[in-house]
C-alpha cells in the first residue's frame, strides 16, 4: 500500500512495499512517487492521475512498472482510490499495489514458447513464416533485394532416433543447430520446424553464388562423426534451396518448393544441396500418388514375393533363393522396387513392409523345408537399415520364428554396408543377436562402398555377395580377373561363402567356378519368379539332386 498527496509526494507506505522494492524508508517518504516508477511509465502515471481528477472518478486501476532498489523491474497492477474532503476535492490517493511479476514472466514465457522451439531455442515455424511474410510483402511493394530459403533435413535421423533413442536424437539435433547457426549471420533466421527439419531464411542476399557458398559451408559443417552416450553417430544433412526472385507472393509456397528441392537432394545421394525447379512439382504429385497407392497395396495384399534361385557352382544344383518384393498394381501395372522402396523408407512404411516380407518368406521357407528336406534350401531376405535398427525388430523376428517354426539356419538376413556406416555400434549389437538366434547374415553389394573391408573381420557375416558390376566384365575364361579373384580369396580366408550376383553367361559361370566362388545368382539360371514357379524350378532341380545322390 502507498498513500500519496495531490502533488504526488509519498506520505505513507506499508511494510510489504518495503519488501517488494527494498528501499530504506528515508529514500521513499516525502519523495515523488514517480521516483520509484520505471522511467518509461512516469508520464503514463501522470496522465492516469489527471484522468481520475478530470473525470471525477473514485477508483481506477492500471498496470505500472516500479524500479526496485537493486535496479530490477517489478510489474504491478495499481488500484487507485481517490480520498476526498467534504467539498469533494481530492486530498490523497490510496494505492493498492499488486505484484504481477511472476504472472508477467509466465505470459512472456508462454509468448516465447509460442514462437520458439523448446529443444533448441530456435524460432519455430510461426515466427519464421511471420518474418518471411513481412519480407515478401515489403519486397513486392518496394522491390527490395531477394531472399533465399534453405530447407535442411538431417540424413538418416529417424533411424538414429528409433535405434538409439530420443535422448541421443535430441543431442544430435542440438549439435546440428549449433553448426547451422555458426554458418549464417546475425541477420539470418534459423528455425526448427519439425523433428529433424530446419529452415534458414537469408534476407537481402548479395548473389546466388554467395548463397551456394553458405549452403556448402552448412553441408561441410554438418558432416561429422561424434560419440553420444558411447555410440558412434555419423551425421550429414541435405538442403533444398529456393529464391524469392522466382516470383513468390506466399511464404508457404516458397517453403514448399524448398522442401521439394530438399527431397531431390535426398534422392541424389544425400549430403548435398539442390535448387528448386518447376519440374519438381510433377515429381511430387507422382510421389504422393505412389505413396498413397503403396499404403493401399499393403492393405489390399497387392504385394508379392518373388524368388530368384541361387545355384551351388560346384554341384550345379540349387542351394537357395533371394526373396524380392514385387508390386503389381491394378491401376499402374508393374511398379519397380527402385520406385517404391525409397518412398517406403522415407515414410516409415518400410517397417511394416519389411515385417510382412520376413513373415511371408519364413512361411515359404518352412513349406519348402517340409516338402524338400534333403535340399536344405535357404532364402535370403533384404533388411533395410530402418527395419534392422528399429527397436522392435528382434522381438518381431522372434515372433516370426516362433509362429512359422522355420529352421533359423535356412533364413538368411541380407544387409548393405550403409547400415554400418551410419550406426556401426548399434548395428553390430543387433547382428550379434541375430547370429545368436542361428540365422545367417549376408553382406550385400560388396565392393560398391568404401568401408566394407574394415567391417568384414569384426562383424558376424557368413556370406559375402559380389555386386553384378564386378561380374559383367568377365568375358574371357583364359584371362586373369584379379578383382573378383581377390574378393573370393579374401572371403574364403575369413571363412565366408561367396555369392556372385548378375551371372548371365556360361563364360561367367565357368570363370567363377574356376576361382572357387561358391554360388551364382542371375538370369543364366532364372529371373525372379513367384512362389509357384519357384517350386516348379525346385522340382526340376530335384532330379539333378537325386541323380547325384544315386551316383554318390
Amino acid at each position: 500500500m502507498m498513500i500519496t498527496n495531490l502533488e504526488g509526494n509519498i506520505i505513507q507506505v506499508n511494510h510489504s512495499l518495503f519488501e517488494l522494492l527494498q528501499y530504506p524508508l528515508s529514500d521513499i517518504i516525502n519523495q515523488k512517487e514517480t521516483s520509484i516508477f520505471h522511467p518509461d511509465d512516469r508520464e503514463k502515471c501522470e496522465l492516469f492521475k489527471q484522468k481520475i481528477i478530470t473525470e471525477y472518478l473514485d477508483q481506477d486501476s492500471q498496470k505500472i512498472r516500479f524500479l526496485a532498489n537493486n535496479g530490477s523491474v517489478v510489474y504491478t497492477i495499481v488500484n487507485v482510490t481517490a480520498l476526498r474532503n467534504n467539498r469533494g476535492e481530492i486530498i490523497q490517493f490510496i494505492q493498492q499495489i499488486i505484484d504481477i511479476s511472476e504472472l508477467k514472466f509466465m505470459e512472456e514465457q508462454i509468448f516465447y514458447d509460442a514462437f520458439h522451439d523448446k529443444l533448441t531455442g530456435l524460432p519455430n515455424r510461426f515466427l519464421l513464416i511471420d518474418r518471411l511474410k513481412q519480407f515478401l510483402n515489403r519486397n513486392n511493394n518496394y522491390h527490395q533485394n531477394s531472399c533465399a530459403i534453405f530447407v535442411i533435413d538431417a540424413d538418416n535421423f529417424q533411424t538414429i532416433n528409433d535405434s538409439l533413442g530420443h535422448k541421443i536424437g535430441d543431442e544430435l539435433l542440438i549439435l546440428i543447430t549449433e553448426k547451422i547457426v555458426n554458418c549464417v549471420s546475425i541477420n539470418d533466421t534459423v528455425a526448427r520446424i519439425s523433428g529433424d527439419e530446419f529452415i534458414v531464411f537469408l534476407p537481402d542476399i548479395i548473389s546466388e553464388e554467395e548463397t551456394y557458398k553458405i549452403a556448402t559451408n552448412i553441408l561441410n559443417s554438418c558432416k561429422f562423426n561424434t560419440i553420444l552416450h558411447g555410440y558412434s553417430v555419423f551425421c550429414s544433412v541435405s538442403i533444398g534451396i529456393t529464391f524469392s526472385s522466382f516470383g513468390y507472393v506466399k511464404s508457404e509456397e516458397m517453403i514448399r518448393d524448398a522442401d521439394l528441392a530438399m527431397y531431390q537432394a535426398k534422392e541424389s545421394g544425400r549430403n548435398c544441396y539442390r535448387v528448386f525447379n518447376p519440374t519438381m512439382h510433377k515429381d511430387l504429385v507422382k510421389r504422393l500418388s505412389l505413396e498413397s497407392d503403396l499404403r493401399k497395396a499393403l492393405e489390399n495384399e497387392e504385394l508379392e514375393l518373388y524368388y530368384q534361385p541361387i545355384i551351388d557352382l560346384k554341384t550345379g544344383i540349387i542351394a537357395g533363393f533371394e526373396a524380392l518384393i514385387r508390386w503389381i498394381s491394378p491401376i499402374h501395372g508393374f511398379i519397380s522396387p527402385v520406385e517404391f522402396i525409397p518412398i517406403a523408407e522415407e515414410t516409415g512404411l518400410i517397417i511394416s513392409l519389411g515385417k510382412w516380407i520376413l513373415d511371408t518368406a519364413a512361411k515359404q521357407i518352412k513349406e519348402w523345408e517340409n516338402k524338400y528336406p534333403q535340399l536344405k534350401l535357404f532364402t535370403a531376405v533384404n533388411v533395410s537399415s530402418k527395419q534392422l535398427l528399429n527397436l522392435n525388430f528382434l522381438a518381431e523376428l522372434d515372433d516370426i520364428l516362433a509362429t512359422t517354426k522355420v529352421n533359423p539356419y535356412l533364413l538368411k538376413i541380407e544387409i548393405t554396408e550403409t547400415i554400418l556406416m551410419n550406426n556401426y555400434d548399434h548395428a553390430k549389437e543387433i547382428l550379434d543377436q541375430i547370429q545368436e538366434r542361428n540365422l545367417k547374415i549376408s553382406l550385400d553389394d560388396f565392393g560398391t562402398g568404401y568401408s566394407s573391408l574394415s567391417y568384414l573381420h569384426r562383424l558376424p557375416f557368413n556370406t559375402l555377395k559380389i555386386d553384378r558390376a564386378f561380374i559383367q566384365p568377365l568375358i574371357h575364361v583364359d584371362q586373369k580377373h584379379p578383382i573378383v579373384e581377390a574378393i573370393v580369396t579374401l572371403a574364403h580366408n575369413l571363412s565366408l561363402d561367396v555369392v556372385a550376383e548378375g551371372v548371365e553367361t556360361t563364360v561367367q559361370e565357368q570363370i567363377l567356378t574356376n576361382i572357387n566362388c561358391n554360388y551364382g545368382q542371375g538370369y543364366l539360371y532364372s529371373k525372379p519368379v513367384n512362389a509357384k514357379t519357384a517350386t516348379e524350378f525346385i522340382e526340376k532341380e530335384l532330379e539333378k539332386y537325386n541323380c547325384q545322390s544315386t551316383v554318390s
